[in-house]
């Protein structure tokens, strides 16, 4: 009976021996086998985020009013001229108009004073001074203490008002159709915690004037350069940087350049300390010229020191 429960309990730790060691040849295949499987999850995963940055965004022409106005948000801190009011709106809010109207009337009072004092320096008579004072000094401390107490103090634009604000101020060549312009907008605009809201999207963009030819919206002569399309004010947010979306630009104002007019060549004048911009540009084909001396304005209509032209022909 004692061989026998020996043999039985043998038999069982041979089974579970069996089943749960492993060869050194066996973890040398697991080992192997579990390599390839996150080198192909990897290699996946890496895929995906490389299609997830190109679906990330797309590209188009600032044609319509509104996409010229997302332009200009984005160029405005990423705040849209509705955002721009209610800022503004806020800030009134946020003041104490009491104490804001004892403000105002304090400075008129203040002004009358001085000029009280400058009358009675000059005329001596001190009757004409305190007049002078009181009423020179109640009219502004009043204008001031009622427009105060309103919450006037901080101006809130309306909203056109503040629509024409950021079209003179970021995009007036675009408006004025002498400029176009190009944009890259993410699919989601609720990406990057809303970050893009304000500008309904707009991560970057780029402008291009016609220059030196017939069709050119702009009559001025830039050098003895041919028709060409320059390039302005290339921007891309920091946040969406290294996704390939300036070099997108660029090609869209170059196939612009090629299909839509008689141009020769494309130029953008870039600071030489703009490392970024030149490898860029020079990735792109275009080769880099100084305009640091007179000696540029005859060929290039400018010449600025510290800055390169780049040109690349058509």
């Amino acid at each position: 009976m004692k061989m026998l429960t020996r043999l039985t309990m043998g038999i069982m730790c041979l089974a579970q021996t069996s089943a749960f060691s492993i060869s050194p040849q066996q973890q040398q295949l697991t080992s192997s086998t579990k390599a390839m499987y996150l080198s192909a999850t990897s290699s996946t995963s890496t895929e995906k985020d490389k299609k997830a940055s190109e679906e990330e965004y797309v590209c188009g022409r600032a044609e319509s009013d509104g996409e010229i106005m997302d332009i200009a948000s984005f160029r405005n801190d990423l705040t849209s001229p509705e955002m721009l009011v209610a800022k503004q709106q806020e800030k009134r809010d946020e003041i104490d108009k009491t104490a804001d109207a004892v403000k105002g009337v304090g400075i008129g009072l203040a002004v009358g004073a001085v000029y009280g004092v400058v009358t009675y320096l000059e005329g001596g008579d001190l009757l004409e001074s305190l007049t002078n004072f009181a009423v020179l000094g109640g009219v502004i401390g009043s204008i001031l203490g009622i427009n105060n107490i309103q919450g006037k103090s901080v101006y809130v634009a309306s909203l056109p008002e503040a629509e024409n604000r950021l079209k003179v101020d970021y995009v007036e060549g675009l408006a004025k159709k002498q400029d176009l312009g190009f944009y890259g907008q993410l699919t989601d605009v609720t990406a990057y915690n809303n970050r893009f809201k304000g500008c309904n999207g707009v991560v970057g963009c780029i402008d291009c004037q016609l220059r030196n030819c017939d069709d050119s919206a702009n009559p001025k002569r830039y050098g003895n350069l041919p028709p060409h399309v320059h390039i302005k004010n290339l921007s891309v947010d920091s946040a969406v940087r290294r996704k390939g979306i300036a070099r997108k630009l660029v090609q869209m104002v170059e196939d612009y350049a090629k299909e839509e007019t008689e141009a020769d060549l494309i130029t953008i004048v870039v600071d030489d300390f703009n490392d970024a911009a030149i490898n860029l540009y020079s990735g792109l084909g275009y080769t880099q010229e100084s305009i640091g001396s007179p000696v540029a304005q005859q060929k290039f209509g400018q010449w600025t020191r510290g800055r390169s032209a780049m040109t690349k022909i058509l």
